[in-house]
Order: structure tokens, then C-alpha cells, then sequence
């Protein structure tokens, strides 16, 4: 298991079923019969064998559904102690128990998903019987937020068709967290709101130039205006793809059944990389290993920070609904929102001949 040795972040699919029924979720799409996690024991074995890991996230479905979803975090936690461990969650379901745990040990947090507006979270992210989610989601996001709003994150999710409520959607997330992050879902292969969606993302940028406690994730990496933290980081943004694509795998995910795999949105096919009883896929782990180096992303100007290079270049991946020419469109946007934020960044806050 030589290739997983710098492995940093694992996602641990517990179950795939979920109360809501989101018209984007991926996990729509696994094709594994499971449907809870079969060996947890076997998991956390392989777990400890990683002298990297720093970040175990119980992933689903959603989790917290899961009747031994609390076993299980105490397991990892008494086997783990030293590695941060959070839930993902669509937020509609308050755990009392999965709250104290929250409170007391300073290595649990939580991810919500909530789309970026009501309106939007009601059409798009419905549960089963057909009835909006986000008073309930926005309640138990408050109610978690009390305990510790730095143990939270907001992932907020945006469709094409609210891209104009973006900036608005990501402020009123900063009501409950300063950890924000966001996820552009476009149905369509051709994405239209490029210019609507470059002004929110810009005015995103200045708001957390102007509020330096905030974090915005994805397109903008740095976290605080540390110089030292900013000169590391920055750095680290440039080359952190490029590592994890030749030089071996820092991300992977291990589905129900003890399958692993690099990217979520293949998860439940048959391109696995490995299992966590020292099966490998050769075939596939060659062919992640040396991708980035093939084809049409190799003359690419942000090849190296593309984070979502993946999804858009793997032949094998036939759930991404994007043309390569949109999706690389979008990237673009991302590329120069966060060049814009880094730049205004060194103007503002830091020495330029100490960056």
C-alpha cells in the first residue's frame, strides 16, 4: 500500500441512504448494492496504517441517519486521537449526543451543505415527501453554531439558476461561520452566467479582504492575513495539485464496502484504485498517478491550481456533466478571482519584499 503512505484526508462513506432527494447529489449515482458501512473495524485498521493522516469525514448520504453513526466517531476518536474528524452533513437532523461530543473534543467539527438561498434550498435540496429543507437546516445550523461557530463550515451550493443571489447567500452564511466555502452546480454541459457569476464571486473577494477573520475556501486559500501563514500557503496553493496528481494521493475516499477511490464522483463503479484489504487496481492507480501530465490539460496555464482537474479531464468519469470547454470556463473565472484576491491581498496587508 506504498501508494497511500502520504495520504492527509480520507472520506468514509457510512451509508447512502438520505432523507433529502437533491437533483445534483452524486451519490445518486453509485451503482454499489450496500447501503450502510460493512467494516468499520477493518477501516480504521487500514486507517492506522496511514502515517500522514490528518483528516478523517464521514460522509453519506447523510451520516448522521446512521444508528451507530456515535459508535462509530467514538471508535475512530479512541483509535485516532490525534487526527481531526468531522460529519458532512445536509444539517436537517440534531444529534444531542453528536453535539456533546462537538462541544468537548477539540478534534470534531461539522460540514453543512445549504443551497445559497431559501428559495433555491426549498426547489433543489427537497426531502422525499416533497417539502423544503431550509428552515429546519437553517435552524439546527444555529443551534450548532452556539456551540462553537469555528467547529463549523458551510459548503453553500449554487445552481445556475440563482447565481445572481451567490454573494448574498455566502454573507448570510457568515451569520453562523466564519469556514465558508463554495460549490458551483451547473446541470447544463453549457454554463451561460459567466459575467453574473465573476461579479459575485469579486464581490465575495472584497468582503473577505475587508473582514480579514473570514475564510473563503475553494477559489480563495488564504485563510488569514499572517504574512508568514500567506507566503506558506500561497505557495502551497500553486503546487498542491501537481503533488497529489504524480507524485502519489493525499485525498481518496473508502466507500461502504471498503473500496477506495479518488474522486467521490466515481464512487460505486468499477474504477477503484484499491481496497482496504491491500487489493489494487493497478490499471487505475497508473492512470491517476500520470493524468495530469495527458492530453488537452497539459498546455494549460492553471493546470497546477485547477482543483477541480479531475472531474474535468477523466475520460473514465461519465457522471461529470460538464463539456470540457465550460467547465474549463468556470476554472478560469475561479483562477482569476483568486489571483485578484491574492494580489489585492499583498497590495493591502503585506511588505512585498517579504512575500
Amino acid at each position: 500500500m506504498n501508494n497511500f503512505k502520504i495520504v492527509e484526508n480520507v472520506r468514509i462513506s457510512i451509508t447512502h441512504s438520505c432523507n433529502l432527494m437533491c437533483e445534483y447529489c452524486s451519490d445518486n449515482n453509485s451503482k454499489t448494492n450496500l447501503n450502510v458501512v460493512q467494516d468499520i473495524n477493518g477501516i480504521i485498521d487500514f486507517l492506522k496504517k496511514l502515517p500522514k493522516l490528518k483528516l478523517i469525514l464521514l460522509y453519506g448520504g447523510e451520516p448522521l441517519l446512521y444508528n451507530n453513526i456515535i459508535y462509530i466517531l467514538n471508535q475512530l476518536l479512541e483509535e485516532l486521537p490525534n487526527v481531526k474528524i468531522g460529519i458532512f452533513t445536509n444539517g436537517t437532523i440534531w444529534n444531542e449526543d453528536f453535539a456533546k461530543i462537538l462541544k468537548i473534543n477539540p478534534n470534531v467539527f461539522v460540514n453543512f451543505t445549504r443551497a445559497n438561498s431559501k428559495e433555491s434550498q426549498d426547489i433543489h435540496r427537497r426531502f422525499k415527501n416533497g417539502s423544503g429543507s431550509y428552515d429546519i437546516v437553517t435552524k439546527n445550523l444555529y443551534k450548532y453554531s452556539l456551540i462553537n461557530p469555528n467547529k463549523i463550515s458551510m459548503m453553500t451550493t449554487v445552481t445556475q439558476d440563482f447565481i445572481g443571489e451567490l454573494y448574498n447567500g455566502v454573507i448570510d452564511d457568515y451569520k453562523y461561520t466564519p469556514n465558508v466555502y463554495i460549490n458551483l452546480v451547473v446541470s447544463e454541459e453549457e454554463f451561460t452566467n459567466h459575467q453574473k457569476l465573476e461579479d459575485n464571486l469579486i464581490k465575495i473577494a472584497n468582503y473577505a479582504l475587508d473582514h480579514r477573520e473570514v475564510v473563503i475556501r475553494n477559489f480563495f486559500k488564504c485563510s488569514n492575513n499572517d504574512p508568514i501563514w500567506f507566503k506558506k500557503n500561497y505557495n502551497i496553493a500553486i503546487q498542491k495539485t501537481y503533488s497529489e496528481f504524480v507524485n502519489g494521493i493525499k485525498n481518496i475516499l473508502i466507500d461502504v464496502d471498503g473500496k477506495i477511490y479518488a474522486s467521490t464522483s466515481l464512487q460505486g463503479t468499477e474504477h477503484w484504485m484499491a481496497d482496504i484489504y491491500n487489493n489494487i487496481n493497478y490499471k487505475e492507480l497508473e492512470f491517476y498517478q500520470s493524468v495530469r501530465e495527458k492530453g488537452i490539460c497539459s498546455k494549460c496555464q492553471y493546470r497546477y491550481t485547477c482543483q477541480p482537474f479531475y472531474e474535468v479531464y477523466n475520460p473514465y468519469d461519465t457522471q461529470t456533466p460538464y463539456k470540457i470547454e465550460a467547465y474549463c470556463k468556470i476554472t478560469e473565472i475561479y483562477a482569476k478571482i483568486q489571483d485578484y484576491y491574492f494580489k489585492e491581498a499583498k497590495n493591502r496587508f503585506f511588505d512585498k519584499e517579504n512575500i
